[in-house]
């Protein structure tokens, strides 16, 4: 199962996400479910960082992409940042509702 998880602060505002685990809805290389949810977080992730030049992520081999925002308060960017974010999270619920025994979306606050 994939495991899609949204980090907000108490006030509500974005400060990352997480993608962990293969779907396991087909396999590897063929899994609609996987290459939905990579293609919505890595455009998430491009979009970030277009928006404030350096965002912190790692990705590794075993199906992990973490990504940390680092935002600079400035109106223009917290509403830059909650507009792709909430993309990315609508986009992670449509799948969980059509594909919920693979993938698993996990609204966290942190902090």
């Amino acid at each position: 199962m994939t495991v899609v998880t949204i980090n907000k602060e108490r006030s509500g505002q974005y400060i990352g996400y997480s993608i962990i685990g293969h779907s396991g809805y087909g396999q590897r290389g063929t899994d609609i479910v996987c290459a939905g949810i990579s293609m919505a977080s890595q455009m998430a992730l491009y979009a970030l960082n277009d928006q404030l030049g350096v965002v912190e992520y790692v990705i590794d081999e075993d199906a992990l992409l973490q990504v940390f925002i680092g935002l600079k308060k400035s109106t223009q960017n917290i509403q830059a940042v909650e507009a792709i974010m909430n993309s990315l999270l609508a986009a992670s619920k449509a799948m969980e509702e059509q594909y919920g025994e693979f993938i698993k979306v996990v609204e966290q606050e942190v902090g």
